[in-house]
């Protein structure tokens, strides 16, 4: 007679059925098709195909290249018609590799602003429309979800990026691009794109506004585009060397990972310059840490995401600690019992004065850090990179003057573009723009509020440049005191303009992603558009060459870009001082924009206009989204 199954067999089996079926789940999610192209991606897809932005901004994409392009072949042809034979073909090779490297960093800048917003508000809008818990019902894994809204944002994303192939690789009949550069620029494009794209996904996990996710992930794709030269550079000046590409490996891999660096490499190739480098190493280099990059924030993204799906959703807040501040009052009845006074009586006891301005009231007082940690580590971190910063870099270079401009004013640009544009969007997304229609406020009053209250908390960057300039730099006798007279106005004007823009943005838009793209775009536009478009145009000869009206509008170019002008400014301000005193120079000083030269008087009235300029249309942006405000709010009075 055989004996039965005994229970520990029985157990074993159970668990190894259940371990082994727990193995064959997971099998199945890592299959690209489930994991890439599942539900949320067919889901995400189907919505963004059924709305007319998804083509509006293909249809403006291919137009401006086929702008750009139109242009050069009319400069072109009225150039190529004065000329002989030879000199017309010898023309028409130097056509395509100027029209090629503008294409190719326009579209570096332009989709690079873009990717972050695109994925942004993919965990963000769950959030706000309360759709987490659904999501959570489901047995898709954390991993299957952002992947499936990462891929699902990649498809406008790679269109966008590859408008362009057919239009690059159709100028090699002119000659004189190699294809191989060509497909490497868009390549790089594409990689930057997806690096922007995941970190965007990263910080919408985190943040509960997408303008504040898309801001932080512009700020890091930013810090990795200039932070690697800023390092070399730091370290060139204190190891005495210069650390170029080419000199050192692992300065090539730092190199590699500056992407506008690796773009001016492949530049260089396309106007056949001789390089201390090989293109095809240093972009291979950049494409693998920029990939790594984006699985590391994706990694990181899907780790978090149960965590804050349960925190949302299911798990229930646990119960707060009453301290002695918030513990209920104790009072001694008529009876002589004694009653417990809640904390809510307690508080309708006292009265805090709201003032006659009640939504700029409430602006001023919304925290620049959520917590007192956060503003302790940003305070020591601030300080570590000043000690850092002071006791390698010398104030008696300009270019340490110089970088801590252009660094400062790219930051203050980054964060204006992203300050105000959900102060409007996150009243709609919170369920409390209803309540402030109902309110008798005026229109201009609700949207003066919000742009000055937005410009308040971005106090600590022009406060950190005055510091350098103001304090430390012309006290030390190595800036002049012009400094005080000529950056205030244009940190003002730049903060002003784009708070006010962010605000009328965020009143049409629906999002705060679409106003957050606009505006950096409208920024990009101004400030980095406009310089390569001139550029264009003058190496097309629709300008002429080197006459009044190209140097008019070069200058009028540089002094409405805060970065130009103040690099001018800098530059002004650190001539021929050396170890002397600011106040004990002799002799007249010249500022300079493009080619035209100017007094210390002058400059400071130039920078003045600079900054009266952008407050005026940041005026005019308020006053247009005033007068679209009834329709936009949905108010009928």
């Amino acid at each position: 007679m055989s004996a039965g199954p005994t229970p520990a067999k029985d157990g074993a089996a159970l668990a190894a059925s259940g371990a082994g079926r727990r193995i064959a789940r997971l099998v199945r999610g890592l299959a690209p098709a489930r994991l890439l192209f599942g539900p949320v991606f067919q889901v995400d897809v189907r919505v963004s195909g059924r709305k007319g932005w998804t083509y509006a901004s293909r249809c403006m994409v291919a137009a401006l290249l086929l702008g750009v392009m139109a242009l050069a072949f009319i400069g072109a042809g009225s150039e190529l018609d004065r000329t002989s034979a030879a000199d017309r073909l010898q023309r028409a090779q130097g056509i395509a590799p100027a029209l090629t490297l503008t294409v190719l960093w326009f579209q570096f800048v332009v989709l690079a602003f873009v990717a972050p917003s695109l994925t942004a508000g993919a965990i963000c809008d769950e959030r706000n429309t309360r759709t987490m818990v659904a999501l959570l019902a489901t047995p898709l894994t954390a991993g299957q979800i952002m992947l499936g809204k990462f891929t699902s944002r990649l498809v406008q994303l790679l269109i966008l990026s590859l408008i362009a192939a057919p239009l690059l690789l159709s100028l090699r009949v002119f000659g004189g691009v190699p294809a191989g550069v060509v497909l490497k620029g868009i390549g790089l494009i594409v990689m930057v794109c997806i690096t922007g794209a995941a970190l965007g996904l990263f910080f919408s996990v985190r943040a509960r506004k997408p303008a504040k996710a898309a801001g932080n992930a512009m700020g890091v794709l930013m810090l990795f585009a200039a932070g690697p030269a800023i390092m070399i550079a730091i370290w060139g000046q204190v190891m005495g060397a210069s650390l170029a590409p080419g000199r050192n490996p692992w300065v090539d891999v730092v190199w590699a990972l500056c992407s506008p660096a690796v773009m001016g490499v492949l530049s260089a190739e396309i106007m056949t310059e001789s390089l201390p480098v090989s293109s095809g190493t240093l972009w291979g280099t950049s494409m693998l840490l920029h990939g790594g990059v984006t699985v590391l924030a994706l990694l990181c993204a899907s780790a978090r995401l149960r965590a804050v799906m349960r925190a949302d959703n299911i798990v229930p807040a646990a119960p707060a600690r009453r301290s002695r501040r918030s513990a209920p009052a104790a009072k001694a009845g008529a009876d002589g019992a004694t009653h417990v006074t809640d904390v809510s009586e307690r508080f309708a006891e006292s009265s805090r004065e709201v003032s006659d301005r009640p939504v700029l009231w409430r602006e001023m007082r919304q925290p620049i850090f959520r917590s007192r940690t956060r503003l302790l580590i940003a305070v020591l971190g601030g300080i570590a990179v000043a000690v850092l910063f002071y006791s390698q870099a010398s104030l008696r270079d300009d270019d340490t003057h110089m970088m801590v401009a252009v660094l400062g004013m790219t930051m203050l640009v980054s964060k204006a573009c992203s300050q105000t544009t959900g102060t409007v969007t996150s009243e709609r997304e919170g369920r409390t723009w209803d309540v402030l229609m109902s309110t008798p406020l005026r229109a201009r009053e609700i949207l003066a509020g919000k742009a000055l209250g937005g410009l308040w908390r971005m106090w600590f960057i022009p406060a950190l440049l005055m510091l350098h300039f103001g304090i430390v730099a012309v006290p030390s006798g190595f800036v002049r005191a012009e400094a005080w007279l000529m950056l205030p106005p244009v940190l003002i004007g730049t903060s002003v303009f784009l708070c006010c823009s962010g605000v009328a943005f965020s009143l049409l838009s629906k999002k705060s992603t679409g106003a957050s793209t606009w505006n950096f775009l409208l920024a990009g536009g101004l400030w980095m558009g406009l310089p390569i478009f001139l550029a264009f145009l003058s190496g097309t000869g629709l300008l002429g060459r080197g006459g009044d009206t190209q140097q008019a509008l070069s200058a009028a170019v540089q002094g409405m870009n805060p970065v130009g002008i103040s690099v001018a400014s800098v530059r002004g301000l650190t001539e021929s001082l050396g170890e002397s005193s600011a106040w004990a120079v002799p002799g007249p000083r010249q500022y300079r924009i493009s080619s035209w030269s100017l007094s210390p008087a002058e400059f400071v009235g130039v920078c003045w206009v600079f900054g009266l300029g952008y407050c005026v249309a940041g005026y005019a942006f308020l006053t247009f989204a005033a007068a679209r405000f009834n329709r936009a709010a949905g108010r009928t009075s």
